[in-house]
């Protein structure tokens, strides 16, 4: 815990609060001087800011994602309703939830849990769906599999998007090593896997997913014995 640290822990958590102040006016500093606001703003029910609140951002191409976490230090041990104000324009999405929330540009209501981080992306267009085409249906244990996945946005061209993807075995699990990670520029990416040798035969499944809209797509192949 914080109170009652060991060996400097409350020396470095004192000089750490010390510090937040000038990291704040910092921040302050750098969107002021390069024209850019800060993209969220989090506050209780009453406008005031939440304390012991982490925020923050990240930009890839038109894409824009952040988000923060309440950390349970302080006495903060309850959850607390707050006002979240995105301050940009586009489609927001929760990223854990996997659920779309409308418009960005206005003021939502939500509960904050200590300890539990929240992540939101906001990107220009809405993603209608996510495709996915495989070259073949039928491999071989040990043979590459190759395919495509697209985003499809609901009006706009598809930017910087990542698709999370996983293998799923025909016993419906799936092993740490059959998940992998994929860049996708302009929304589109070409990618390739090999199949286990030991792949046990029968129906595989690809499952894709955009990180940023929690949209997916699945598609079956045949392992042959």
């Amino acid at each position: 815990s914080r109170g009652g640290g060991v060996g400097g822990e409350e020396d470095l958590y004192a000089a750490e609060k010390s510090a937040a102040p000038v990291k704040d006016l910092l921040a302050e500093l750098v969107a002021r001087n390069s024209g850019i606001g800060p993209m969220l703003v989090l506050s209780d029910a009453d406008g005031r800011s939440l304390p012991h609140t982490r925020i923050f951002a990240y930009a890839d191409g038109a894409a824009r994602y952040f988000g923060f976490t309440r950390e349970p230090v302080g006495g903060v041990t309850d959850d607390v309703r707050a006002r979240m104000r995105v301050r940009i324009a586009g489609e927001l999405y929760d990223v854990i939830e996997e659920e779309h929330l409308g418009a960005a540009d206005k003021t939502y209501e939500l509960t904050v849990h200590p300890g539990r981080g929240r992540v939101f992306s906001v990107l220009p267009y809405r993603v209608q769906d996510v495709e996915l085409q495989l070259d073949r249906d039928e491999l071989e244990a040990g043979e590459m599999l190759r395919f495509t996945a697209r985003v499809v946005p609901r009006g706009g061209k598809a930017g910087s998007h990542a698709f999370v993807a996983r293998l799923v075995r025909p016993d419906g699990t799936s092993e740490r090593y059959h998940r992998f990670t994929l860049r996708a520029p302009s929304g589109f990416v070409s990618g390739q896997r090999f199949l286990p040798f030991n792949a046990p035969p029968g129906r595989w499944q690809l499952r894709v997913k955009d990180a940023a809209s929690g949209k997916s797509a699945r598609a079956a192949f045949v392992v042959q014995e």
